[in-house]
């Protein structure tokens, strides 16, 4: 047996390449490797010939009302989701569908059970229920009266899917929905609201492409007249594309059904932000996605009589997670109103991974691994992408070839492991990531047809380089290796080399290509056990803009002038960039573009909108030439209230800027008379309502007054922190100013 020729003085070479790279290489594979968790992070479970899948994402968009009379209808919102071959006509089809919802609410007790069927599945993905998405859950009249307190209602989900094969599929899951008592203002309005806001028309959830960042807004309003409200918010996530109703993972290949994501509860939770937290530009880190964690944020807030904000929460979809993989967020609120009534809310959302135009620059990789038929087997490591400056988090390709699927291992073949004879023989991943790698490394342990058996340790390098869009890994053997032996394998795209180490020995340095084209002897490759990586996109070449990461929830008086709000535009570099905007919506409009990168976004026609409890909402829709995410979508919520409809008359009487505004404990008002007059000064709410008379009709002469409010409301009460506006009245003229009472 000849062996193969090699360069003088390797040494050097080898000792830098290798003991450096695939020290790094190895600790990071051995990291997953050796990890706990039986199951591929975001792989979920091997899909079987036939294979097949379900599961249901469950949310109530917004809070329900008791209505003074009949009954209560509860919208639930339903994302079925349903995988299988339909290609391949002696797979197993799906013949008809349903889902049961109960809904159990505490404090009362009550339990109610509602079957509602659906239409069967035609498509394999995403079932999303027709406009508005939602099914309608009826309670029955009376069951929660007048005067009934806030009630969490837990809804359980039981998705059904019927095959032809006679197997049905079940998928049980749970949501809540809160039931809350009425405004005083309007019967049909709830006194603390709580609402998901759709980016699209009756859409209450999201899509979007791997790798890819969405924004989820949710609306607060309190719509009390009389009593402000303190509130905790803390929203949490799950993921639920796991496995079917009691189907084990070691059972799951041998049923013919498979999971998307990782059947570990907890594991699979997209990162999350509040919006206003973000900084403009800035993408979500993935955490590792084995990781037990619901992604919990949390704040406080107050809200005045009237007042209503609008809190947005980022989440982005891990780039490792297959189509399909999908997250539910919800929102919930407890806390009191000023006078002492329980008060809380909540809504929830979904966001779901598709083949979606990408939304952000990310580079994108496919990782295909082929084996041929017959007697070759392989069991492929995870690939793990890297660059200079090590690992990139979560950079990495799960499918692990024909490693049996029944182990729910993720190591190599044990002596005792069986591969099902129908088990596939490729398969393949997809991956977007941020930063450009330049590496990759795999293992991988085979038995050969063509060549002796063995595993590699290969690293890839240059993978940044025009040469290596697209490269083709065969496996390599060596003749002279001695059982259990690993041959490390380092391809430098870039200087189109390759280095073959065994045993901290050099036994082959020189031009890849040539190499692959005709092995020199004592080497034997099999094309036909092989692993292909290509880039699917130009990684930083594409534009992705970001919007000032704000939302906009403002309370006008109809009298108002109301003036402008800014929000500014970068493009991933951080530079301001320049936009076009349309206004999808009432009560805004947008400014021209001045070429610095801001948006003015410029409130008006206040007379012609309804009035609270009423919101206007608004969508600002910001676009720029060439960018990937195109329009971005900005929501705006426009309150309206009518304090006064006197006519002013800035001759005879002028309120100057009271001081200090906003106040805490005492605030002076100024106000000019341009000539004698009668003179009276009052404060009202938000509502229009008085609240204080700080001086009755009074004749004063021409010339400059003060007066002092220290927040009394009379009758021994305080006014609430919220808006107020001062009133000044001159002989049948008048004069309005806002005034901001803060907590003390």
């Amino acid at each position: 047996m000849q062996s193969p020729a090699h360069q003088s003085a390797p040494g050097a070479l080898f000792t830098t390449v290798f003991h450096k790279a695939f020290a790094a290489a190895c600790l990071a594979i051995a990291l997953f490797l050796g990890s706990n968790t039986p199951l591929h992070a975001c792989g979920g479970t091997s899909t079987p010939p036939c294979g097949r899948s379900v599961f249901l994402a469950k949310f109530a968009p917004f809070v329900v009302v008791v209505p003074a009379a009949g009954p209560i209808t509860v919208p639930i919102g339903l994302l079925p989701f349903a995988q299988w071959d339909n290609v391949n006509p002696q797979c197993a089809q799906p013949l008809s569908a349903s889902v049961t919802l109960t809904l159990s609410c505490t404090p009362s007790g009550l339990t109610f059970t509602s079957t509602i069927p659906l239409l069967t599945p035609v498509i394999p993905g995403a079932q999303p229920l027709p406009p508005p998405g939602t099914v309608p859950f009826i309670i029955p009249a009376g069951t929660f009266p007048p005067g009934t307190p806030p009630q969490i209602c837990a809804v359980m989900g039981t998705y059904m899917l019927t095959f032809s094969d006679g197997v049905t599929l079940s998928f049980t899951g749970d949501t809540e929905v809160c039931i809350v008592p009425p405004s005083s203002l309007d019967p049909a309005k709830p006194r603390l609201d709580m609402q998901y806001i759709p980016l699209a028309a009756n859409q209450y959830f999201q899509s979007c492409r791997r790798g890819d960042q969405a924004y989820f807004y949710f609306l607060i309003a309190n719509n009390d007249p009389d009593y402000s409200v303190s509130i905790d918010l803390w929203s949490t996530a799950r993921q639920v594309a796991h496995l079917p109703d009691g189907i084990t993972p070691q059972q799951a290949y041998l049923m013919k059904v498979f999971s998307i994501s990782n059947p570990v509860p907890g594991t699979d939770t997209y990162p999350a932000a509040f919006v206003d937290d973000l900084l403009p530009g800035v993408l979500l880190p993935e955490p590792n996605p084995f990781d037990v964690d619901d992604q919990m944020l949390t704040r406080s807030l107050v809200l005045a009589p009237g007042e209503a904000t609008i809190v947005g929460i980022a989440m982005r979809s891990y780039g490792m997670c297959a189509n399909g993989s999908c997250n539910e967020r919800s929102v919930k609120v407890m806390g009191s109103f000023s006078n002492g009534d329980p008060a809380l809310a909540c809504a929830s959302t979904v966001l779901i991974v598709d083949e979606m135009a990408p939304k952000s620059a990310l580079c994108e990789y496919s990782d295909f691994i082929k084996v041929s038929e017959g007697t070759s087997l392989a069991t492929w490591g995870h690939a793990l992408f890297n660059n200079a400056e090590g690992t990139i988090p979560n950079a990495a390709t799960f499918y692990s070839g024909n490693l049996n699927p029944t182990s729910g291992l993720t190591g190599f073949l044990t002596v005792s492991e069986i591969i099902p004879s129908n088990y596939p023989s490729s398969a393949s991943d997809y991956l977007r990531i941020n930063g450009v790698p330049d590496r990759v490394s795999y293992l991988v342990d085979f038995t050969s047809q063509f060549c002796e058996n063995g595993t590699n340790n290969v690293l890839v390098s240059g993978l940044d380089s025009p040469n290596a869009s697209q490269i083709s890994i065969p496996i390599i053997s060596f003749i002279d290796a001695p059982p259990n032996a690993v041959l490390d394998i380092h391809i430098d795209y870039t200087l189109n080399l390759l280095i073959v180490g065994m045993q901290s020995s050099l036994i082959f340095q020189g031009p890849a290509n040539l190499f692959f084209q005709e092995p020199p002897p004592g080497f034997c490759i099999d094309p036909n056990i092989c692993r292909i990586i290509k880039k699917e996109s130009n990684c930083a070449d594409d534009k992705t803009i970001f919007v000032e990461p704000k939302a906009l929830a403002r309370l006008f008086d109809v009298n108002d002038v109301p003036g402008c709000d800014t929000l500014e535009v970068f493009n991933q570099m951080g530079m301001p960039v320049q936009w076009e905007g349309t206004v999808a919506g009432s009560g805004v409009a947008l400014s021209p573009d001045t070429g610095d990168g801001v948006i003015y976004a410029c409130y008006g026609g206040l007379a012609s909108l309804p009035l609270i409890p009423e919101t206007t909402l608004a969508f600002l829709d910001i676009t720029c030439t060439g960018a990937l995410n195109n329009p971005v979508r900005t929501p705006v919520a426009i309150r309206v209230v009518n304090i006064s409809s006197a006519t002013i008359s800035p001759a005879l009487v002028e309120l100057l800027e009271s001081y200090p505004n906003p106040f805490s404990e005492v605030v002076t008002i100024q106000y000019v008379l341009k000539e004698s007059a009668t003179v009276s000064l009052k404060i009202f709410d938000c509502f229009g309502r008085e609240v204080r008379v700080l001086m009755e009709p009074t004749l004063r002469q021409q010339g400059e007054y003060s007066a002092v409010w220290d927040g009394d409301a009379g009758a021994g009460s305080t006014a609430a922190p919220g808006l107020y506006y001062c009133q000044i009245m001159a002989d049948g003229s008048a004069a309005a100013k806002k005034l901001v009472r803060m907590r003390e």
